[in-house]
Order: structure tokens, then sequence, then C-alpha cells
């Protein structure tokens, strides 16, 4: 697996790119059977508000998607025999999520 997060700030804004490769993985115990390599990228951004404004110490709001391009594909893998017979669970689809954060 790899892992790649870039982030740009500028003053009170965030934005975050991630992507994640997940190289071919084999699903059997004797390595006959195997489901392919997958990429997939999520991204967020962010504001934080100006303390004064909301009486806190720190808020912040973000908007957060997962599965940026809405891959399809295998998300975890359980072997199950020696033979050709594996479970597969697949990669949930694209989610959206605002998220709401504050110190006090």
């Amino acid at each position: 697996m790899n892992k790649t997060v870039a982030t740009l700030t500028l003053g009170d804004f965030d934005a975050q790119m991630i992507g994640d490769y997940v190289g071919r993985r084999v699903t059997t115990f004797t390595n006959d059977a195997s489901v392919k390599s997958v990429f997939q990228a999520s991204a967020r951004i962010a504001y934080r508000l100006p303390a004064s404004m909301v009486g806190l110490q720190k808020a912040e709001i973000s908007l957060n998607v997962t599965n940026l391009f809405d891959t399809t594909g295998a998300s975890t893998v359980q072997a199950s025999a020696n033979t050709n017979n594996y479970n597969v669970y697949p990669i949930p689809p694209r989610q959206w999520f605002a998220t709401l954060s504050v110190n006090y």
C-alpha cells in the first residue's frame, strides 16, 4: 500500500488531496488467485472560523469526500481455503461529509 497526502494552506483555508494505492493481492493460501490493484482518492477542504466570531479557542468547518472518483474494486480480501475460494468486500461508494470541529 502506498499513501500520498498533499496539503495546501492559504490563511484560514486548507485543501488536501489523499491518494491510496493498493497493489495486487493474492486471495488464496496457495497464491493461485488474486484481485487487481486499485487507486483511490479522497479530498478535504476546510475553513478556520475566526475565534472572536464564535467565542471559542478554535472552530473549523470542513467538507470531506471519500472515494472521490467512485472507484470500484476489492477493499478487503479474505482467504478461506487452499483452493480458488475467497471472500471479497467491496470498496464503499463515494461519500460526502461535512464536519464542524471546535475547541473551547
